[in-house]
């Protein structure tokens, strides 16, 4: 009897002790954060700062077309409730204005617009012209665009399912060039499939060979390689597939190795600041950490039982497929021709023309006075060849790409700069060899860039203001041309910088190249 009292108030201890923890771990639980809603904070806090997202999407991602806007907007569509219409009007715009060239890179600026609701004709005309133009990438981003309502005058969705799995290799998976599949271009596929997979035996087929291949790519700390570069951008990819399929990334035993999950692998990526970096040594990556964002947005897509990342909802897409049938003009259209000084040959054709037309009306005088009517006849001719001239620009080519080269008037040095495409070129890959130029004091990457392709005639195309110069396209080699992660980048004298070219300002010596890569920040 004695030990039992001795026993109770112990008893009552532990009880109490038990209610009160019983009570405190599920509250933590509740509040605490999964390792992807953890990354979709961080990374909107380290883009926001103070101010709340529809800020930052208005004033930044307005000002960051062609770059990485469009995948935080798709993201973000899928996320939240904000509005895009400050983005959408700065697209349209900026559509207008330019005449972009790449097929993969059109399709990416439609499903943009599709997903802020926008009814602009671009879209239309991107289906009918781009799907199928740039290989395999232009089927995949081309599927998306029908899976979201859009129409092909070339493509149904079954001819289109149809074309992508005939390019499906050997080995399960996809690859943009060559005969060996890598694990990006293999989960995209599937993020474009994926509606199908339930529906159709064949994608469903293929689709089991591509999970059997990226199972396997998996390396043993949860990530993949992209041509032999670990990168979570690959890993990224693989998420947002295997959310599109209903496949749990976090739980599925063929997508964890020695205990470590996609997720863990793309954790090994990321910086105090939320962001993530290209490679495990290097720095803040915006295209990775851009991608990591769309990632966990599709992972949390699937949690929530929503549709998947690349699938708006079907109301949503009805009503805007509709609209984007019934518009009949387009928005896309030639970029402004650049300003040249009317001088040169200009007075001295005009002076010509009016001449002859003078002369002419003279002789018809002298010979016939009553023909004064032929003469008004002459002179209109005149002053329509008077205005061909001035609102003409005839050039040589050699005139052309001489224009406008830039020299600096302070030079404090000289840099060697070269442009190479190796990772793709069937040849040297050699655009522009090792050239030496003067610089200045405030002589940018940019403008060496710029006088280069002037004095070479390379074509080059370029986006961005005067702070933030993005370099699309070079020789025609164009960002997404080999893939979702190919692109130009910069690297002065061996390290890729982390600002842009438009800010970055060399010293005597430095030794600048820009590369085709095929993933950022390496693999060039």
């Amino acid at each position: 009897m004695k030990r039992t009292k001795r026993f109770c108030p112990l008893l009552c201890l532990l009880t109490a002790i038990f209610l009160c923890l019983s009570s405190v771990i599920p509250c933590c639980a509740e509040g605490s954060d999964s390792p992807h809603e953890t990354m979709i904070r961080d990374i909107l806090a380290h883009h926001c700062g103070d101010r709340d997202i529809q800020e930052w999407i208005d004033a930044d991602l307005t000002k960051q077309i062609g770059q990485n806007a469009e995948w935080y907007v798709l993201a973000l569509r899928r996320h939240g409730d904000d509005s895009f219409s400050a983005y959408q009007s700065a697209l349209e715009a900026y559509l207008t204005e330019h005449d972009e060239k790449s097929a993969a890179s059109r399709q990416k600026f439609a499903l943009a617009l599709l997903y802020t609701g926008s009814t602009s004709a671009y879209i239309q005309d991107t289906a009918n012209q781009t799907i199928g133009e740039q290989g395999v990438m232009s089927l995949i981003f081309g599927l998306h665009l029908l899976n979201n309502g859009c129409r092909s005058s070339a493509y149904t969705t079954e001819s289109l399912i149809e074309a992508l799995l005939s390019v499906q290799l050997s080995d399960g998976g996809w690859a943009v060039i060559g005969t060996k599949s890598d694990a990006d271009v293999t989960a995209m596929a599937l993020q474009a499939l994926a509606p199908y997979a339930t529906e159709s035996d064949a994608v469903h087929s293929a689709a089991d060979r591509a999970l059997d291949l990226l199972s396997t790519l998996q390396l043993e700390t949860g990530e993949y390689a992209n041509r032999g570069v670990h990168n979570p951008e690959s890993a990224a990819q693989v998420w947002i597939a295997l959310s599109a399929l209903g496949i749990d990334a976090q739980s599925d035993a063929r997508f964890i190795k020695n205990g470590n999950t996609i997720c863990d692998g793309i954790l090994r990526y990321r910086l105090p600041d939320g962001t993530f970096r290209h490679e495990e040594n290097g720095i803040s990556n915006d295209s990775a950490t851009a991608q990591v964002f769309l990632a966990a947005v599709a992972y949390d897509c699937l949690l929530s039982g929503s549709t998947p990342l690349y699938l708006l909802d079907k109301d949503v897409s009805d009503q805007t497929t509709t609209e984007t049938e019934a518009a009949q003009t387009t928005v896309s259209t030639p970029p402004a021709e650049e300003e040249h000084n009317t001088g040169g040959y200009r007075p001295y054709a005009c002076a010509a023309v009016i001449a002859v037309g003078v002369l002419l009306c003279v002789v018809l005088i002298l010979k016939k006075p009553q023909a004064k009517k032929n003469c008004a006849i002459i002179l209109l001719l005149t002053a329509v060849a008077v205005c061909v001239i001035l609102f003409t620009d005839f050039r040589t080519a050699e005139d052309y790409y001489s224009d406008n080269v830039s020299r600096p008037q302070d030079v404090t040095g000289t840099v060697t700069l070269s442009i190479r495409c190796d990772a793709v070129a069937d040849s040297d890959g050699i655009l522009l060899p090792e050239t030496e130029y003067a610089i200045g004091s405030d002589t940018t990457v940019y403008d060496l860039l710029l006088t280069a392709t002037k004095e070479h005639q390379i074509q080059i195309d370029a986006s961005g203001s005067a702070d933030s110069v993005y370099v699309r396209g070079l020789g025609n080699l164009y960002e997404f041309d080999h893939g979702a992660l190919s692109g130009w980048i910069f690297e002065v004298n061996g390290t890729q910088p982390a600002v842009s070219c438009s800010q970055y300002i060399p010293l005597d010596g430095d030794k600048i190249e820009w590369l085709y890569s095929l993933a950022p920040d390496g693999d060039s």
